[in-house]
């Protein structure tokens, strides 16, 4: 299983603004259709309108994919029960934070600190081989 985990920023605070425009351009990535703020991580573009029905339809629930809640001071990468299409899409959110916006990052169970590990192997070795050599399905 894929531990969740939480990001934060090395120095000062996210630009939320930034984060939430790279996944807009994400092809797999869906904004909550009910206002939460959250994204959920299809793994395909395909699969979008099929979550988004589906989350409009029951409001009351998330789905079982990748999520990501935001705040200034940490983003939490909730994707335990992702499928590895949409782990795949995960690493290359986790891999554009670490690289772009200089975040930290650690296990959301037991705080265990990965950065030096991420910084060592690359945010591939927090992911099975299987994911983390998979093409992303929208790449050329």
């Amino acid at each position: 299983m894929t531990e969740n985990l939480v990001l934060a920023p090395s120095d000062g605070a996210f630009d939320l603004d930034r984060l939430r425009s790279r996944l807009d351009s994400q092809p797999d990535a869906l904004l909550d259709p009910c206002g939460s703020g959250t994204y959920m991580l299809c793994g395909d573009p395909e699969r979008v309108p099929m979550y988004d029905r589906a989350r409009r339809q029951d409001p009351s629930r998330f789905f079982y994919l990748p999520l990501i809640f935001s705040t200034p001071e940490q983003v939490l990468v909730n994707q335990e029960s992702g499928d590895a299409p949409q782990l795949r899409s995960a690493l290359e959110v986790v891999r554009w934070m670490v690289a772009e916006l200089h975040a930290t990052i650690r296990t959301d169970e037991g705080a265990r600190d990965l950065s030096e590990l991420v910084r060592r192997d690359g945010v591939e070795s927090l992911y099975p081989s299987d994911v983390a050599e998979a093409p992303l399905p929208w790449a050329d």
